[in-house]
């Protein structure tokens, strides 16, 4: 199961539909889960603001990240 800090999700998520306006593309955030996880948590907050400070650098590099092959089907 995976945790989650409180208020860390609304980092989270506003980072990922940033992403995902800009480049039109799913941000496969299972793949980040390094980034987002802190204090305990999967989801925490400084790794919600990590995730933020990652894609502002990828959207303003224009560099999309790779999506593995399968990521859609996979169940977590």
């Amino acid at each position: 199961m995976l945790t989650a800090e409180e208020g860390s999700w609304e980092i989270i998520s506003k980072a990922i539909d940033n992403y995902e306006s800009h480049f039109c593309k799913i941000f496969p955030i299972y793949e980040y889960i390094s980034i987002t996880a802190g204090g305990g948590y999967d989801f925490s907050v400084s790794g919600g603001k990590n995730l933020e400070s990652f894609i502002e650098k990828r959207i303003k590099a224009n560099q999309p990240v790779d999506i593995p092959e399968g990521y859609e089907n996979r169940i977590y």
